[in-house]
């Protein structure tokens, strides 16, 4: 349980990159809550109960998008690439290339009964390869229970 709220201690505090469909996703919420925004105050709200109602709002729009940015650590999984290399791929959806040469897929992989996603590269003068980190881990996103 210690090692748990570790990571989630860790993972609160810590700077997100943002996926582009993560991003769209903030941007959707925002533009729905302003949009709620603007029909309390249109229907005559006011004093403490409006001020009460923005900021309640404004509250639901930052959990709502820092949900999106720091995913549960529980949703977030990073295994050694060796152990990734063994797992069954379930699916794999082919992305955007970035390097010349380089074929990238979004994967779908099981591991306990779960589903995760990754990304695969592969490259014809190097072989297939996870992104890791620098100790050789692959970060895996929970997609549901298989």
């Amino acid at each position: 349980m210690e090692n748990l709220i570790q990571e989630q201690i860790k993972n609160a505090f810590a700077s997100h990159s943002l996926t582009e469909a993560d991003a769209q996703k903030m941007v959707k919420i925002r533009a729905k809550c302003k949009e709620l925004a603007e029909y309390i105050v249109e229907n005559d709200l006011a004093g403490r109960e409006l001020s009460t109602a923005l900021t309640s709002l404004e509250n639901v729009m930052f959990w709502a998008n820092a949900g999106i940015a720091r995913k549960s650590p529980l949703a977030l999984i990073k295994l050694h690439m060796d152990e990734v290399a063994k797992l069954p791929v379930v699916e794999q959806k082919f992305k955007d290339c970035q390097l010349p040469g380089t074929v990238t897929y979004s994967v779908t992989l099981k591991y306990q009964e779960k589903l995760y996603k990754t990304v695969l590269h592969r490259n014809d003068k190097y072989g297939n390869g996870y992104d890791t980190d620098d100790s050789g881990f692959v970060e895996l996103e929970f997609i549901k229970q298989s």
